[in-house]
Protein backbone atom coordinates (compact mmCIF):
# COMPACT_ATOMS: atom_id res chain seq x y z
CA UNK A 1 0.00 0.00 0.00
CA UNK A 2 1.38 3.43 -0.95
CA UNK A 3 1.55 6.28 1.51
CA UNK A 4 0.33 9.73 0.48
CA UNK A 5 2.54 12.74 0.85
CA UNK A 6 1.90 15.32 3.50
CA UNK A 7 -0.54 17.23 1.30
CA UNK A 8 -3.50 14.89 1.78
CA UNK A 9 -6.79 16.78 2.18
CA UNK A 10 -8.22 17.91 5.45
CA UNK A 11 -11.59 19.40 6.38
CA UNK A 12 -11.93 23.19 6.39
CA UNK A 13 -10.62 24.75 9.59
CA UNK A 14 -13.23 26.03 12.00
CA UNK A 15 -11.75 29.53 11.88
CA UNK A 16 -11.88 29.59 8.06
CA UNK A 17 -8.12 30.15 7.76
CA UNK A 18 -7.09 27.21 5.62
CA UNK A 19 -3.53 27.68 4.45
CA UNK A 20 -1.72 26.57 1.32
CA UNK A 21 1.47 24.76 2.26
CA UNK A 22 4.71 25.19 0.37
CA UNK A 23 4.24 21.87 -1.43
CA UNK A 24 0.66 22.69 -2.36
CA UNK A 25 1.74 25.99 -3.85
CA UNK A 26 4.55 24.30 -5.76
CA UNK A 27 2.21 21.65 -7.19
CA UNK A 28 -0.35 24.23 -8.29
CA UNK A 29 2.42 26.29 -9.88
CA UNK A 30 3.64 23.23 -11.76
CA UNK A 31 0.20 22.55 -13.20
CA UNK A 32 -0.27 26.24 -14.00
CA UNK A 33 2.95 26.54 -16.00
CA UNK A 34 1.92 23.78 -18.37
CA UNK A 35 -1.52 25.28 -18.88
CA UNK A 36 0.05 28.68 -19.57
CA UNK A 37 2.09 27.15 -22.37
CA UNK A 38 -1.01 25.44 -23.81
CA UNK A 39 -2.93 28.69 -24.05
CA UNK A 40 0.10 30.55 -25.30
CA UNK A 41 -0.04 28.19 -28.26
CA UNK A 42 -3.78 28.64 -28.78
CA UNK A 43 -3.55 32.42 -28.49
CA UNK A 44 -0.67 32.71 -30.92
CA UNK A 45 -2.72 30.89 -33.54
CA UNK A 46 -5.77 33.10 -32.96
CA UNK A 47 -3.79 36.36 -33.05
CA UNK A 48 -1.85 35.32 -36.16
CA UNK A 49 -4.92 33.93 -37.95
CA UNK A 50 -4.75 36.62 -40.64
CA UNK A 51 -1.16 35.71 -41.60
CA UNK A 52 -1.85 31.98 -41.43
CA UNK A 53 -4.79 32.41 -43.80
CA UNK A 54 -2.58 34.23 -46.28
CA UNK A 55 0.07 31.49 -46.33
CA UNK A 56 -2.08 28.36 -46.19
CA UNK A 57 -5.22 29.51 -48.08
CA UNK A 58 -3.71 32.04 -50.54
CA UNK A 59 -6.19 31.56 -53.40
CA UNK A 60 -9.20 32.65 -51.33
CA UNK A 61 -10.57 36.15 -50.78
CA UNK A 62 -9.30 37.89 -47.60
CA UNK A 63 -12.59 37.27 -45.72
CA UNK A 64 -12.54 33.60 -46.77
CA UNK A 65 -8.91 33.33 -45.70
CA UNK A 66 -9.86 34.55 -42.22
CA UNK A 67 -12.86 32.21 -42.08
CA UNK A 68 -10.69 29.27 -43.18
CA UNK A 69 -8.06 30.08 -40.58
CA UNK A 70 -10.67 30.27 -37.82
CA UNK A 71 -12.23 27.03 -39.06
CA UNK A 72 -8.88 25.31 -38.48
CA UNK A 73 -8.78 27.03 -35.07
CA UNK A 74 -12.12 25.40 -34.29
CA UNK A 75 -10.89 22.02 -35.51
CA UNK A 76 -8.55 21.75 -32.53
CA UNK A 77 -11.61 22.08 -30.31
CA UNK A 78 -13.43 19.31 -32.15
CA UNK A 79 -10.48 17.07 -31.35
CA UNK A 80 -10.69 17.91 -27.64
CA UNK A 81 -13.61 15.55 -26.80
CA UNK A 82 -11.66 12.70 -28.40
CA UNK A 83 -8.66 13.63 -26.28
CA UNK A 84 -10.85 13.79 -23.18
CA UNK A 85 -12.24 10.29 -23.88
CA UNK A 86 -8.67 8.96 -24.08
CA UNK A 87 -6.77 11.03 -21.51
CA UNK A 88 -9.51 11.72 -18.92
CA UNK A 89 -10.05 8.07 -17.96
CA UNK A 90 -6.31 7.51 -18.16
CA UNK A 91 -5.83 10.22 -15.51
CA UNK A 92 -8.32 8.40 -13.28
CA UNK A 93 -6.52 5.08 -13.78
CA UNK A 94 -2.79 5.85 -13.79
CA UNK A 95 -2.70 9.33 -12.24
CA UNK A 96 -3.08 13.01 -13.01
CA UNK A 97 0.65 13.75 -13.28
CA UNK A 98 1.58 11.43 -16.19
CA UNK A 99 -1.40 12.64 -18.23
CA UNK A 100 -0.44 16.26 -17.66
CA UNK A 101 3.06 15.51 -18.92
CA UNK A 102 1.71 13.72 -22.02
CA UNK A 103 -0.72 16.54 -22.80
CA UNK A 104 1.91 19.24 -22.54
CA UNK A 105 4.31 17.31 -24.75
CA UNK A 106 1.72 16.90 -27.51
CA UNK A 107 0.71 20.56 -27.44
CA UNK A 108 4.28 21.87 -27.57
CA UNK A 109 5.36 19.54 -30.39
CA UNK A 110 2.30 20.38 -32.49
CA UNK A 111 2.90 24.12 -32.12
CA UNK A 112 6.55 23.73 -33.04
CA UNK A 113 5.45 21.77 -36.10
CA UNK A 114 3.24 24.65 -37.24
CA UNK A 115 6.20 26.99 -36.86
CA UNK A 116 8.38 25.02 -39.29
CA UNK A 117 5.58 23.89 -41.64
CA UNK A 118 6.10 24.72 -45.35
CA UNK A 119 3.38 26.97 -46.81
CA UNK A 120 0.96 26.44 -49.69
CA UNK A 121 3.39 28.16 -52.03
CA UNK A 122 6.01 25.50 -51.27
CA UNK A 123 4.11 22.20 -51.05
CA UNK A 124 0.65 23.07 -52.32
CA UNK A 125 -2.42 21.37 -50.89
CA UNK A 126 -0.28 19.38 -48.46
CA UNK A 127 0.30 22.57 -46.47
CA UNK A 128 -3.30 23.09 -45.25
CA UNK A 129 -3.66 19.32 -44.76
CA UNK A 130 -0.58 19.27 -42.51
CA UNK A 131 -1.83 22.36 -40.68
CA UNK A 132 -5.13 20.58 -39.98
CA UNK A 133 -3.28 17.48 -38.73
CA UNK A 134 -1.09 19.48 -36.34
CA UNK A 135 -4.06 21.43 -34.99
CA UNK A 136 -5.87 18.13 -34.48
CA UNK A 137 -2.92 16.78 -32.45
CA UNK A 138 -2.88 20.00 -30.46
CA UNK A 139 -6.59 19.68 -29.69
CA UNK A 140 -6.25 16.00 -28.84
CA UNK A 141 -3.59 16.81 -26.25
CA UNK A 142 -5.52 19.79 -24.90
CA UNK A 143 -8.46 17.45 -24.28
CA UNK A 144 -6.57 15.98 -21.35
CA UNK A 145 -4.86 19.16 -20.15
CA UNK A 146 -7.64 21.34 -18.79
CA UNK A 147 -9.64 18.61 -17.05
CA UNK A 148 -6.63 16.85 -15.55
CA UNK A 149 -5.01 20.16 -14.58
CA UNK A 150 -8.15 21.42 -12.84
CA UNK A 151 -8.54 18.08 -11.06
CA UNK A 152 -4.91 18.16 -9.95
CA UNK A 153 -5.26 21.67 -8.52
CA UNK A 154 -8.54 20.85 -6.76
CA UNK A 155 -6.99 17.83 -5.09
CA UNK A 156 -3.99 19.80 -3.91
CA UNK A 157 -6.07 22.63 -2.43
CA UNK A 158 -7.40 22.88 1.14
CA UNK A 159 -11.08 22.01 0.97
CA UNK A 160 -12.12 25.36 2.37
CA UNK A 161 -10.17 27.25 -0.32
CA UNK A 162 -10.60 25.17 -3.43
CA UNK A 163 -11.97 28.12 -5.35
CA UNK A 164 -8.70 30.00 -4.86
CA UNK A 165 -6.67 26.86 -5.61
CA UNK A 166 -8.39 25.87 -8.85
CA UNK A 167 -8.74 29.42 -10.18
CA UNK A 168 -5.06 29.34 -11.08
CA UNK A 169 -6.01 27.14 -14.03
CA UNK A 170 -7.92 30.17 -15.31
CA UNK A 171 -5.21 32.63 -14.28
CA UNK A 172 -2.63 30.53 -16.08
CA UNK A 173 -4.92 30.43 -19.11
CA UNK A 174 -5.05 34.23 -19.10
CA UNK A 175 -1.29 34.35 -18.52
CA UNK A 176 -0.87 32.20 -21.62
CA UNK A 177 -3.05 34.61 -23.57
CA UNK A 178 -0.95 37.53 -22.34
CA UNK A 179 2.32 35.74 -23.07
CA UNK A 180 1.20 34.92 -26.60
CA UNK A 181 -0.09 38.43 -27.18
CA UNK A 182 3.04 40.09 -25.77
CA UNK A 183 5.24 37.84 -27.89
CA UNK A 184 3.40 38.75 -31.07
CA UNK A 185 3.27 42.44 -30.09
CA UNK A 186 7.00 42.59 -29.41
CA UNK A 187 7.85 40.86 -32.67
CA UNK A 188 5.50 43.15 -34.60
CA UNK A 189 7.17 46.23 -33.13
CA UNK A 190 10.61 44.91 -34.07
CA UNK A 191 9.83 43.38 -37.47
CA UNK A 192 6.86 45.43 -38.62
CA UNK A 193 3.64 44.12 -40.12
CA UNK A 194 5.34 43.20 -43.40
CA UNK A 195 8.04 41.19 -41.62
CA UNK A 196 5.47 39.33 -39.54
CA UNK A 197 3.38 38.57 -42.61
CA UNK A 198 6.45 37.28 -44.46
CA UNK A 199 8.08 34.92 -41.96
CA UNK A 200 7.98 36.46 -38.46
CA UNK A 201 4.68 34.71 -37.71
CA UNK A 202 6.66 31.46 -37.38
CA UNK A 203 8.75 32.60 -34.40
CA UNK A 204 6.03 32.41 -31.69
CA UNK A 205 5.21 28.82 -32.74
CA UNK A 206 8.87 27.78 -32.72
CA UNK A 207 9.25 29.22 -29.20
CA UNK A 208 6.64 26.71 -28.01
CA UNK A 209 9.27 23.95 -27.99
CA UNK A 210 11.68 25.48 -25.42
CA UNK A 211 8.69 26.65 -23.36
CA UNK A 212 7.31 23.12 -23.47
CA UNK A 213 10.62 21.69 -22.26
CA UNK A 214 10.54 24.07 -19.28
CA UNK A 215 6.99 23.00 -18.43
CA UNK A 216 7.89 19.33 -18.85
CA UNK A 217 10.79 19.67 -16.40
CA UNK A 218 8.63 21.43 -13.80
CA UNK A 219 5.86 18.83 -14.03
CA UNK A 220 8.35 16.00 -13.64
CA UNK A 221 9.35 17.46 -10.25
CA UNK A 222 5.88 17.59 -8.65
CA UNK A 223 4.15 14.75 -6.78
CA UNK A 224 0.93 13.00 -7.73
CA UNK A 225 -2.23 14.51 -6.21
CA UNK A 226 -2.98 13.47 -2.59
CA UNK A 227 -6.47 12.18 -3.39
CA UNK A 228 -5.18 9.91 -6.14
CA UNK A 229 -2.51 8.53 -3.83
CA UNK A 230 -5.11 7.77 -1.19
CA UNK A 231 -7.41 6.15 -3.74
CA UNK A 232 -4.54 3.88 -4.74
CA UNK A 233 -3.77 3.08 -1.12
CA UNK A 234 -7.38 2.17 -0.34
CA UNK A 235 -8.22 0.63 -3.73
CA UNK A 236 -11.02 3.12 -4.37
CA UNK A 237 -10.19 3.59 -8.06
CA UNK A 238 -12.71 2.41 -10.64
CA UNK A 239 -12.06 0.42 -13.81
CA UNK A 240 -14.71 2.31 -15.83
CA UNK A 241 -14.44 6.01 -14.92
CA UNK A 242 -15.90 7.23 -18.20
CA UNK A 243 -18.95 4.97 -17.97
CA UNK A 244 -19.59 5.94 -14.36
CA UNK A 245 -19.28 9.64 -15.14
CA UNK A 246 -21.81 9.34 -17.98
CA UNK A 247 -24.29 7.75 -15.57
CA UNK A 248 -24.28 11.02 -13.61
CA UNK A 249 -26.41 12.61 -16.32
CA UNK A 250 -27.74 15.49 -14.20
CA UNK A 251 -24.23 16.61 -13.32
CA UNK A 252 -23.20 16.20 -16.96
CA UNK A 253 -26.01 18.48 -18.13
CA UNK A 254 -25.00 21.10 -15.55
CA UNK A 255 -21.35 21.03 -16.56
CA UNK A 256 -22.34 21.24 -20.23
CA UNK A 257 -24.13 24.54 -19.61
CA UNK A 258 -21.42 25.97 -17.38
CA UNK A 259 -18.61 24.71 -19.60
CA UNK A 260 -20.25 26.14 -22.72
CA UNK A 261 -20.02 29.68 -21.37
CA UNK A 262 -16.65 29.05 -19.73
CA UNK A 263 -15.18 28.32 -23.17
CA UNK A 264 -17.32 30.40 -25.49
CA UNK A 265 -17.28 33.71 -23.63
CA UNK A 266 -13.57 33.37 -22.89
CA UNK A 267 -12.54 32.74 -26.49
CA UNK A 268 -14.94 35.38 -27.75
CA UNK A 269 -13.30 37.97 -25.48
CA UNK A 270 -9.65 36.96 -25.86
CA UNK A 271 -9.49 35.45 -29.35
CA UNK A 272 -12.29 36.98 -31.40
CA UNK A 273 -12.63 40.45 -29.83
CA UNK A 274 -9.06 41.50 -30.79
CA UNK A 275 -9.90 40.57 -34.39
CA UNK A 276 -13.21 42.43 -34.09
CA UNK A 277 -11.46 45.56 -32.87
CA UNK A 278 -8.48 45.34 -35.20
CA UNK A 279 -9.96 44.05 -38.47
CA UNK A 280 -13.74 44.46 -38.43
CA UNK A 281 -13.63 47.96 -36.95
CA UNK A 282 -10.35 48.98 -38.58
CA UNK A 283 -8.42 50.07 -35.47
CA UNK A 284 -5.43 48.01 -36.57
CA UNK A 285 -3.51 45.04 -35.21
CA UNK A 286 -1.45 47.09 -32.76
CA UNK A 287 -4.52 48.50 -30.96
CA UNK A 288 -6.08 45.04 -30.88
CA UNK A 289 -2.99 43.57 -29.23
CA UNK A 290 -2.77 46.36 -26.64
CA UNK A 291 -6.45 45.89 -25.85
CA UNK A 292 -5.95 42.16 -25.28
CA UNK A 293 -3.01 42.78 -22.93
CA UNK A 294 -4.81 45.36 -20.78
CA UNK A 295 -8.01 43.29 -20.66
CA UNK A 296 -6.03 40.21 -19.65
CA UNK A 297 -4.29 42.01 -16.78
CA UNK A 298 -7.57 43.39 -15.44
CA UNK A 299 -9.27 40.00 -15.82
CA UNK A 300 -6.62 38.22 -13.75
CA UNK A 301 -7.39 40.43 -10.75
CA UNK A 302 -11.14 39.99 -11.18
CA UNK A 303 -10.84 36.21 -11.57
CA UNK A 304 -8.88 35.83 -8.32
CA UNK A 305 -11.29 38.10 -6.42
CA UNK A 306 -14.29 36.14 -7.75
CA UNK A 307 -12.70 32.83 -6.73
CA UNK A 308 -12.07 34.05 -3.19
CA UNK A 309 -15.67 35.28 -3.07
CA UNK A 310 -16.94 31.89 -4.24
CA UNK A 311 -15.17 30.23 -1.29
CA UNK A 312 -17.03 32.56 1.05
CA UNK A 313 -20.52 33.05 -0.40
CA UNK A 314 -20.80 29.94 -2.59
CA UNK A 315 -20.14 29.10 -6.24
CA UNK A 316 -23.74 29.44 -7.38
CA UNK A 317 -24.09 33.11 -6.45
CA UNK A 318 -20.92 34.09 -8.30
CA UNK A 319 -21.92 32.09 -11.37
CA UNK A 320 -25.32 33.79 -11.55
CA UNK A 321 -23.81 37.27 -11.21
CA UNK A 322 -21.16 36.64 -13.89
CA UNK A 323 -23.50 35.04 -16.46
CA UNK A 324 -26.29 37.55 -15.81
CA UNK A 325 -23.95 40.51 -16.26
CA UNK A 326 -22.64 39.17 -19.53
CA UNK A 327 -26.15 38.66 -20.92
CA UNK A 328 -26.97 42.28 -20.14
CA UNK A 329 -23.85 43.96 -21.55
CA UNK A 330 -22.76 41.75 -24.51
CA UNK A 331 -25.00 43.19 -27.24
CA UNK A 332 -24.61 46.87 -26.23
CA UNK A 333 -20.84 46.35 -26.03
CA UNK A 334 -20.55 44.86 -29.52
CA UNK A 335 -22.94 47.48 -30.91
CA UNK A 336 -21.09 50.48 -29.52
CA UNK A 337 -17.51 49.45 -30.36
CA UNK A 338 -17.72 50.48 -34.07
CA UNK A 339 -18.70 54.02 -33.01
CA UNK A 340 -15.80 54.47 -30.58
CA UNK A 341 -12.21 55.51 -30.97
CA UNK A 342 -9.39 53.13 -30.05
CA UNK A 343 -9.43 53.97 -26.33
CA UNK A 344 -13.19 53.54 -26.16
CA UNK A 345 -12.94 50.14 -27.85
CA UNK A 346 -10.30 49.06 -25.31
CA UNK A 347 -12.60 50.18 -22.48
CA UNK A 348 -15.47 48.06 -23.79
CA UNK A 349 -13.10 45.11 -24.21
CA UNK A 350 -12.05 45.44 -20.55
CA UNK A 351 -15.69 45.52 -19.42
CA UNK A 352 -16.53 42.34 -21.33
CA UNK A 353 -13.40 40.63 -20.00
CA UNK A 354 -14.25 41.54 -16.41
CA UNK A 355 -17.78 40.12 -16.65
CA UNK A 356 -16.43 36.85 -18.07
CA UNK A 357 -13.78 36.79 -15.33
CA UNK A 358 -16.45 36.92 -12.61
CA UNK A 359 -18.12 33.83 -14.07
CA UNK A 360 -14.86 31.93 -14.53
CA UNK A 361 -13.77 32.67 -10.98
CA UNK A 362 -16.39 30.12 -9.88
CA UNK A 363 -16.92 27.96 -12.97
CA UNK A 364 -13.43 26.43 -12.98
CA UNK A 365 -13.71 24.96 -9.48
CA UNK A 366 -17.36 23.97 -9.66
CA UNK A 367 -16.72 21.82 -12.72
CA UNK A 368 -14.25 19.74 -10.70
CA UNK A 369 -16.63 19.50 -7.72
CA UNK A 370 -19.46 18.06 -9.83
CA UNK A 371 -17.75 14.63 -9.81
CA UNK A 372 -16.21 12.44 -7.08
CA UNK A 373 -12.44 11.98 -7.19
CA UNK A 374 -12.46 8.47 -8.66
CA UNK A 375 -14.09 9.73 -11.88
CA UNK A 376 -13.26 13.44 -11.64
CA UNK A 377 -10.75 13.70 -14.49
CA UNK A 378 -13.06 11.74 -16.81
CA UNK A 379 -16.21 13.63 -15.91
CA UNK A 380 -14.60 17.06 -15.92
CA UNK A 381 -12.63 16.45 -19.14
CA UNK A 382 -15.57 15.12 -21.13
CA UNK A 383 -18.14 17.43 -19.54
CA UNK A 384 -16.08 20.52 -20.33
CA UNK A 385 -14.52 19.59 -23.67
CA UNK A 386 -17.76 18.68 -25.46
CA UNK A 387 -19.32 22.14 -25.01
CA UNK A 388 -15.89 23.72 -25.50
CA UNK A 389 -15.71 21.98 -28.88
CA UNK A 390 -19.30 22.53 -29.95
CA UNK A 391 -19.70 26.10 -28.72
CA UNK A 392 -16.29 27.52 -27.75
CA UNK A 393 -14.08 26.47 -30.64
CA UNK A 394 -16.60 27.68 -33.18
CA UNK A 395 -17.21 31.05 -31.52
CA UNK A 396 -14.77 33.10 -33.68
CA UNK A 397 -16.02 31.37 -36.83
CA UNK A 398 -19.71 31.86 -35.97
CA UNK A 399 -19.16 35.51 -35.05
CA UNK A 400 -17.37 36.22 -38.33
CA UNK A 401 -20.03 34.29 -40.25
CA UNK A 402 -22.93 36.17 -38.62
CA UNK A 403 -21.41 39.53 -39.52
CA UNK A 404 -20.75 38.41 -43.09
CA UNK A 405 -24.31 37.13 -43.54
CA UNK A 406 -26.25 39.88 -41.78
CA UNK A 407 -24.05 42.90 -42.35
CA UNK A 408 -24.66 43.81 -38.70
CA UNK A 409 -21.40 44.02 -36.76
CA UNK A 410 -23.13 43.61 -33.39
CA UNK A 411 -24.63 40.28 -34.50
CA UNK A 412 -21.44 38.66 -33.19
CA UNK A 413 -22.90 39.13 -29.69
CA UNK A 414 -26.06 37.11 -30.34
CA UNK A 415 -24.27 33.79 -30.17
CA UNK A 416 -22.44 34.35 -26.90
CA UNK A 417 -25.54 35.86 -25.30
CA UNK A 418 -27.47 32.66 -26.05
CA UNK A 419 -24.70 30.59 -24.45
CA UNK A 420 -24.72 32.85 -21.38
CA UNK A 421 -28.47 32.23 -20.99
CA UNK A 422 -27.76 28.48 -21.09
CA UNK A 423 -25.19 28.96 -18.32
CA UNK A 424 -27.74 30.91 -16.26
CA UNK A 425 -30.19 28.02 -16.50
CA UNK A 426 -27.51 25.49 -15.47
CA UNK A 427 -26.44 27.60 -12.49
CA UNK A 428 -30.07 28.04 -11.44
CA UNK A 429 -30.81 24.30 -11.29
CA UNK A 430 -27.53 23.56 -9.49
CA UNK A 431 -28.04 22.24 -5.97
CA UNK A 432 -24.68 22.39 -4.14
CA UNK A 433 -25.73 19.88 -1.46
CA UNK A 434 -26.91 17.39 -4.06
CA UNK A 435 -24.48 17.87 -6.94
CA UNK A 436 -21.09 18.78 -5.42
CA UNK A 437 -18.40 16.56 -3.82
CA UNK A 438 -15.70 17.53 -1.30
CA UNK A 439 -13.69 14.24 -1.16
CA UNK A 440 -14.09 13.83 2.61
CA UNK A 441 -15.02 10.16 2.12
CA UNK A 442 -11.59 9.41 0.60
CA UNK A 443 -9.69 10.76 3.62
CA UNK A 444 -12.05 8.92 5.98
CA UNK A 445 -11.51 5.62 4.17
CA UNK A 446 -7.77 6.15 4.21
CA UNK A 447 -7.83 6.80 7.95
CA UNK A 448 -9.72 3.53 8.48
CA UNK A 449 -7.07 1.60 6.58
CA UNK A 450 -4.30 3.27 8.56
CA UNK A 451 -6.14 2.55 11.80
CA UNK A 452 -6.30 -1.14 10.95
CA UNK A 453 -2.50 -1.19 10.72
CA UNK A 454 -2.20 -0.15 14.37
CA UNK A 455 -2.11 -2.86 17.00
CA UNK A 456 -4.63 -0.97 19.11
CA UNK A 457 -6.56 0.70 16.26
CA UNK A 458 -5.23 4.15 17.23
CA UNK A 459 -4.24 6.84 14.75
CA UNK A 460 -2.15 9.25 16.77
CA UNK A 461 1.21 7.80 15.80
CA UNK A 462 0.74 7.72 12.03
CA UNK A 463 2.75 10.68 10.74
CA UNK A 464 4.88 11.26 7.65
CA UNK A 465 7.79 13.54 6.90
CA UNK A 466 8.17 16.05 4.07
CA UNK A 467 8.98 13.31 1.56
CA UNK A 468 5.95 11.22 2.43
CA UNK A 469 8.00 8.64 4.36
CA UNK A 470 6.72 7.24 7.65
CA UNK A 471 8.30 8.86 10.69
CA UNK A 472 6.18 6.60 12.89
CA UNK A 473 4.15 3.68 11.63
CA UNK A 474 2.45 0.95 13.65
CA UNK A 475 3.50 0.30 17.23
CA UNK A 476 5.86 -2.54 16.39
CA UNK A 477 7.77 -0.76 13.64
CA UNK A 478 8.04 2.63 15.24
CA UNK A 479 10.09 5.26 13.44
CA UNK A 480 12.43 2.85 11.79
CA UNK A 481 15.87 4.22 11.15
CA UNK A 482 15.26 7.43 13.09
CA UNK A 483 17.44 7.57 16.21
CA UNK A 484 15.86 8.65 19.46
CA UNK A 485 12.32 7.54 18.71
CA UNK A 486 10.12 5.00 20.40
CA UNK A 487 6.70 3.87 19.28
CA UNK A 488 5.10 1.39 21.63
CA UNK A 489 1.37 1.16 20.99
CA UNK A 490 -0.56 3.75 22.93
CA UNK A 491 2.45 5.87 23.92
CA UNK A 492 3.47 9.26 22.49
CA UNK A 493 6.22 9.49 19.89
CA UNK A 494 9.45 11.27 20.84
CA UNK A 495 10.30 13.05 17.58
CA UNK A 496 13.92 14.21 17.10
CA UNK A 497 14.37 18.02 17.05
CA UNK A 498 15.46 17.97 13.41
CA UNK A 499 12.09 16.49 12.39
CA UNK A 500 9.76 18.38 14.71
CA UNK A 501 8.82 21.06 12.18
CA UNK A 502 8.20 18.53 9.43
CA UNK A 503 6.10 16.26 11.62
CA UNK A 504 4.11 19.22 12.95
CA UNK A 505 3.28 20.22 9.38
CA UNK A 506 2.54 16.63 8.41
CA UNK A 507 0.09 16.20 11.25
CA UNK A 508 -1.84 19.25 10.08
CA UNK A 509 -1.83 18.48 6.37
CA UNK A 510 -2.34 14.73 6.24
CA UNK A 511 -5.04 14.68 8.90
CA UNK A 512 -4.42 11.06 9.81
CA UNK A 513 -4.01 11.97 13.46
CA UNK A 514 -6.82 12.63 15.91
CA UNK A 515 -4.48 14.53 18.23
CA UNK A 516 -0.90 15.70 18.11
CA UNK A 517 1.63 13.37 19.65
CA UNK A 518 4.61 15.69 19.91
CA UNK A 519 6.31 16.05 23.30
Amino acid sequence: MSTPTRNSPRPPRADGKDRFTRDQRRAILGASVGNTIEFYDFTVYGVLAVYIGQHFFPEAEPSVQLLSSFAVFGLAFLARPIGSIILGPLADRIGRKPVLIMALSGIALASFGIGILPTYETIGILAPIALVALRFLQGLSAGGEYGSGSTFMAEYSPRGRRGLGVVWIVVSTTAGVLLGTLTVTGLTLVMGTAGMADWGWRIPFILALPLGLIGWYIRQKIDESPEFQMMEATEQKTKSPLTESLKMWQNMLIIFGIGAMHATAYYSVFTYMPTYIGVVNGHGQEIALVSNIVTGLVSIGVIIAAAILSDRVGRKTVLLVGAGTYVLIAWPAYAIVPTLNAWGAIGVHILLGASVAVFMGASAVIMTELFPAKIRASGMSLGYNIPAAVFGGGAPFVATFLIAQTGITSSAAWYVMAIAVLALVSATVLNPKKHLYDDSEIAEEYEKVIAEEQSDGSLQHVVVDADGDRVSADGAAGAAGVPGTEASAGSPVDVPPRLEAEVEQALEDVDVSRRRALD
